[in-house]
C-alpha cells in the first residue's frame, strides 16, 4: 500500500495540462485516465495497485491544483501554495482530512533529461523530461513548452523534487509515467477545457478531524 500511495502522490503532480493566452498561467480542467502495469512474473497489476486503471478530474488555477479521482484509495487531492499544504481524502477515513506539508518527503533527481518532440499529446507536440531520483524511480513528464505554469508557485514544495522538476520545464504536464521496480503508472490527459474556476473551488474541505500523514 505505501508503494501505491508514493505512486500516487507523484502522479498527483501531473495530473494538470495548459493552454497560453496572453501570457497567464492555464485556468480549467483536464480529464486523464492512468493505467497501470506489473513488472513482476506471475503477479498482475491489480494485485500490486488495487486496479489495472482509473480516471482522474483536475482543476488548475495558478497555483493551485484539485483532483478528484476513482481511485480507491484516495478520493480528492488539493494543493494549495498559499499554505504550503496538499489535502487528501482517504476514501476508508470518512471525514477526517489528511494533509502534508510540502516540505515533508523531498526526493533527490539523480539525473535528469530532456528529449524534444517526444510525443503529441491533444494536439500538441511535447518534450519529454525524464529523471530518476534517489528513491529508484525513473519518472517521465510530457510537455509543451508553450502551455506555461510559473514554477515560483512552488518554490516551497521540496516535496518528489517538485520545484526544481517545474523549473526545469515551467508548463504542466499532458502525460507522465512513473516506473518502480514493481510497476508503471502511465496517465495522459484525454479531454482539455478552459474554463474560468470560482476561487472557492481551493477552499480547504468540510471535515471533522484534520490529520497530518505519516509515512
Amino acid at each position: 500500500m505505501r508503494n501505491l500511495l508514493t505512486m500516487l502522490i507523484l502522479a498527483s503532480f501531473v495530473m494538470s495540462c495548459s493552454d497560453l493566452k496572453n501570457n497567464q498561467n492555464f485556468e480549467g480542467i483536464l480529464e486523464s485516465k492512468v493505467t497501470y502495469t506489473s513488472k513482476l512474473d506471475g503477479i498482475t497489476a491489480q494485485e500490486i495497485f488495487g486496479k489495472s486503471e482509473e480516471t482522474d478530474t483536475t482543476y488548475i488555477k495558478d497555483g493551485f491544483i484539485k483532483s478528484n479521482s476513482n481511485n480507491d484509495l484516495i478520493s480528492m487531492r488539493l494543493w494549495r501554495y498559499l499554505d504550503t499544504m496538499s489535502y487528501f481524502f482517504y476514501r476508508s477515513s470518512g471525514d477526517t482530512l489528511w494533509f502534508d506539508r510540502t516540505d515533508s518527503y523531498p526526493y533527490e533527481i539523480m539525473e535528469s533529461e530532456i528529449i524534444q518532440n517526444a510525443d503529441t499529446i491533444l494536439n500538441y507536440v511535447c518534450n519529454a523530461l525524464i529523471i530518476h531520483n534517489d528513491r529508484n524511480q525513473a519518472l517521465t513528464y510530457y510537455y509543451a513548452p508553450e502551455l506555461k505554469l510559473d514554477p515560483e508557485y512552488y518554490v516551497n514544495f521540496s516535496n518528489n523534487s517538485k520545484y526544481e522538476i517545474m523549473k526545469l520545464i515551467k508548463s504542466v504536464y499532458l502525460g507522465w509515467k512513473i516506473e518502480s521496480v514493481s510497476g508503471i503508472m502511465e496517465g495522459r490527459t484525454i479531454k482539455l477545457t478552459h474554463q474560468k474556476l470560482d476561487d472557492k473551488l481551493f477552499d480547504i474541505p468540510k471535515h471533522k478531524i484534520l490529520k497530518e500523514n505519516n509515512y
